[in-house]
């Protein structure tokens, strides 16, 4: 789980918003908490309804019941699992 407290760049819906995790807190619930609906379904990595690619930092994913290595090596990852490990994370919704 994440320590640190980390700043997330998130594109949704084409728009570009700064929003702030606190630490072990996953980005789906960060971005919720600053009044962002991003797409989300499961909430138990199942689902993939969540996915968004991350563009830079690191982050944790929890469970992964969908991703595959070609998946994950082109950068997707489910907000709804994942936790911020860097200060800055960005992140794209398609």
């Amino acid at each position: 789980m994440g320590r640190l407290s980390s700043t997330i760049t998130v594109s949704l819906d084409g728009i570009e918003t700064i929003v702030e995790a606190t630490p072990g807190q996953l980005l789906i619930e960060a971005l919720e908490a600053a009044g962002l609906s991003p797409p989300n379904s499961c909430r138990m990595g199942m689902c993939a309804t969540c996915m968004c690619v991350l563009e830079e930092g690191k982050v944790e994913m929890q469970s992964n019941g969908v991703l595959d290595d070609t998946d994950l090596a082109a950068g997707w990852v489910l907000s709804c699992q994942s936790v911020a490990l860097t200060p800055t994370v960005r992140i794209r919704y398609p």
